[in-house]
């Protein structure tokens, strides 16, 4: 009988753990920190936030500024008695006013705290959307590594089991092997090319939300470089749930946005309260002949009277507001700690699996590999066991690749959680 290959499954192994791979000619390699620099200068979503805390800026200028003064010009069209059109002099009437308008209770600088306030939530909105975006990016970057890692063996594996059914076909053609093993072997070289096709429609999704993300627009596959398979990371249990908490409340920008959201219901209140207070109005005129004496000169003053609008309804509206914004923020504080202690617990969980599987799991295949292909080749085992053996290896190298993956994914969901990377050195 013949036999695989001894080198296929060395090949195997050594694929299975190496950080280098294939890739077409036009790929884009790329780190984890040259990415996050493109992401940086080019997502369009940064990008766009940014230009809204510059419309927050140039609100809070316009509310600061004062209102025009007005210019009112009055000139006598035709002159019956002298038969003049726009008469002028001493047969002519002309008047102009000048008024300004003067706000009262400090509607101005309440108008202006306001928009000040809503900058600042547009600032943290634009953190918190850093926030997120990275998480996905690295989260992203990682899946996208590990996924290759585990398309290398399926590539390696459908290559030597390419050569492998050609040279059982000879063999069964000439009647040296029976036909339930080339069928086997078909089958199974079927199920990873399938498993394969999947998995390689998975890495372009990926591929391309990496290119989104990172503002990539070359078309280039992406293929994530990592130097190192693990950063130095601090251990979790350096930090207790009460510490990580409170670095959650110091460091969550949409924590803090939320909160600038319930004061700035209250400086609304305070606007409404003011806008009760009628403005005043002004002025200087002057009349050439159309009053009492030639040449009138008069002060102007103008002023609403609030008998009856005094912007209660505003005021009321804007008081519940204030209590229906606490409650919002109150909410929001308390799922930002179960985001906290959830983010916590899985990476607890994750490294308890992580250090009991992977740090002995390949080695105990590797232990088995060379004893699998020596009872193969000698016939102690037939195609049906040796079969069997290569789906368990093939599945432990998913298994652990996607053990990884989870891992980066539930540290960054622990740094997302709390605003900041704690974890790295």
């Amino acid at each position: 009988m013949n036999s695989f290959p001894k080198h296929f499954f060395i090949s195997c192994l050594a694929f299975a753990c190496s950080q280098s791979f294939g890739a077409s000619a036009d790929s884009l390699y790329i780190s984890l920190s040259a990415a996050e620099e493109r992401f940086l200068a080019n997502n369009a979503q940064l990008l766009a936030q940014k230009l809204s805390i510059e419309e927050s800026k140039a609100n809070a200028i316009q509310a600061s500024l004062w209102s025009n003064p007005t210019l009112d010009i009055e000139q006598n069209i035709y002159n019956h008695e002298t038969q003049k059109y726009f008469p002028s002099g001493v047969n002519g009437e002309n008047s102009f006013a000048v008024q300004q308008l003067f706000d009262l209770a400090g509607k101005r600088s309440k108008r202006t705290g306001i928009e000040e306030t809503n900058t600042r939530i547009a600032e943290f909105t634009y953190y918190d959307l850093l926030r997120s975006l990275k998480y996905e990016l690295r989260t992203t970057f990682f899946d996208l590594y590990y996924l290759r890692q585990t398309l290398n063996v399926y590539d390696k594996e459908i290559q030597e089991l390419n050569t492998t059914v050609s040279l059982f076909q000879i063999q069964y053609e000439r009647g040296n092997i029976p036909q339930k093993d080339i069928v086997r072997l078909k089958a199974f070289l079927l199920t990873l090319q399938n498993e394969r096709r999947g998995l390689n429609s998975d890495l372009f999704d990926k591929a391309n939300t990496l290119a989104i993300i990172i503002g990539d627009t070359t078309g280039n596959v992406i293929v994530p470089r990592v130097i190192d398979q693990q950063r130095a990371h601090v251990p979790l249990s350096r930090f207790t749930i009460t510490e990580l908490n409170e670095l959650a409340l110091s460091n969550r920008y949409d924590l803090k946005a939320k909160e600038e959201s319930a004061d700035l219901e209250k400086l609304n209140v305070s606007l409404q309260k003011a806008l009760g207070v009628p403005d005043v109005h002004l002025g200087v005129r002057y009349d050439r002949s159309g009053n009492y004496i030639p040449n009138y000169y008069a002060m102007t003053l103008e002023v609403d009277l609030p008998i009856f609008d005094r912007n209660q309804g505003a005021v009321q509206a804007a008081e519940a507001r204030v209590n229906e914004a606490k409650t919002l923020y109150e909410q929001f504080r308390r799922s930002v700690l179960l985001d906290v202690n959830k983010a916590y617990n899985t990476l607890a969980q994750n490294d308890s699996v992580f250090a009991a599987v992977d740090a002995k799991f390949l080695g105990d295949f590797d232990m088995l590999i060379g004893g699998i292909i020596s009872n193969y080749e000698r016939g102690n085992i037939n195609v049906v066991e040796f079969i069997d053996f290569l789906e368990s290896y093939k599945n432990s190298i998913v298994q652990i690749n996607q053990l990884r993956s989870d891992r980066v994914k539930a540290i960054e969901a622990l740094h997302r959680s709390v605003g900041k990377d704690i974890l790295y050195e």
